[in-house]
């Protein structure tokens, strides 16, 4: 057809291409959207469906299965939020704090305002010892979310290891006004009050989470420390044979009791707890050096220097530990030996002092007047 016979067309057969063309199109472009919709929706009802089984593999403890469906969740939906939350959870509970971080990391990323992923994070930097990004993100979450105790007691948590006692304590006030009942808030507070040696007020705090939670070996822990402190060690042994009874390998416990019985000159019992905690945790240099005061006492010198090295290599500034170390010296009859370690224990201790150190500071004195 050439262009002279197109103009003798009727006006509807023109049109007729283009019109079809445009209808053509339209569907096309529909179709298209429809089934990207349906892609989207089934990749996400897909990406729910192994959520659920991650979840149902936590329950069950299962954490390599759990984070296994939550991979695969974030391979069909890469924006997931509760895929990287739970992930992040998984991680949390396998020990895996730096991959528990990056994943609430990335949750943040998605919601900037979840009070939740930020206190998760904050709980995973502070069992890795980052106190003071774990104390921002905790304040985050109470910024977003300011009526939530859990978030309170996190960072009530973070402010004990960091010494202020004082923040600490206005947080614990704060969440048990919104959680009267819950015991570990009083665990926390009453430790702040004991670092301060306010120990009529942590005792109570500790008589108030024992009533609440009876066989917690923490509580009891604790509040045995508190009774040591103000010298009524018969209260502080009947707490330490309870959290050693709710927990049978709670080592510290073991130390504190030792250490009682090292008081009313039972050394032998002394000895078996400290050798107690010592198979419980070889890292234990407080075992190490009261286990050495013992055989001090019971005059094994040998047995004694052997145990405060084994000690001193684990915590090597420890001014105590060198008092033993001269006093076991001296009863072998190695004065210069003994002059070194009681200097360095003064040297160590500074202007700080205990019932060993004046001792050291009482040797070294008169050695060094002969």
């Amino acid at each position: 057809m050439n262009v002279d016979q197109r103009e003798d067309l009727p006006e509807s057969a023109e049109r007729t291409t283009p019109f079809s063309l445009w209808i053509l199109l339209v569907g096309l472009v529909l179709v298209a959207i429809v089934f990207f919709g349906f892609w989207r929706d089934t990749n996400e009802n897909r990406s729910d469906v192994h959520l659920m089984r991650g979840r149902s593999h936590f329950r069950k403890q299962d954490y390599d299965k759990a984070i296994a469906a939550y991979n695969e969740a974030l391979r069909l939906d890469p924006k997931s939020f509760d895929a990287y939350v739970n992930r992040g959870l998984t991680y949390y509970w396998k020990g895996d704090f730096s991959r528990a971080v990056a994943d609430f990391g990335q949750a943040i990323a998605i919601n900037t305002n979840s009070a939740s992923a930020y206190y998760q994070r904050g709980e995973s930097r502070f069992q890795q010892g980052e106190n003071d990004a774990a104390l921002a993100d905790a304040s985050r979450a109470i910024a977003l979310k300011p009526d939530w105790a859990d978030a309170y007691y996190l960072r009530a948590s973070i402010y004990g290891v960091k010494k202020e006692h004082d923040k600490a304590i206005a947080d614990c006030d704060k969440a048990l006004a919104l959680k009267p009942d819950d015991a570990m808030m009083y665990v926390i507070r009453g430790f702040s009050f004991l670092e301060q040696r306010k120990y009529d007020r942590a005792i109570a705090d500790y008589d108030k989470s024992i009533s609440l939670r009876p066989t917690d070996a923490g509580a009891h822990y604790e509040r045995g420390r508190a009774y040591l402190e103000t010298e009524q060690l018969s209260r502080a042994l009947a707490d330490f044979d309870k959290a050693i009874n709710f927990k049978p390998d709670y080592d510290d416990a073991y130390v504190l009791r030792g250490v009682i019985h090292s008081k009313a000159k039972e050394y032998d019992k002394a000895i078996a707890d400290f050798d107690r905690a010592i198979a419980l945790n070889s890292s234990s240099a407080t075992a190490f050096f009261n286990r050495a005061m013992m055989w001090r006492e019971r005059r094994e010198y040998g047995r004694a220097l052997a145990d405060v090295e084994k000690g001193l290599k684990l915590k090597p500034d420890d001014a105590n530990a060198y008092y033993v170390k001269g006093a076991a010296f001296e009863g072998l009859n190695q004065t210069r030996e003994a002059l070194a370690a009681y200097r360095l224990s003064v040297e160590l201790a500074g202007t700080n002092t205990s019932e060993q150190i004046e001792f050291a500071r009482k040797r070294l004195k008169d050695l060094e007047a002969k």
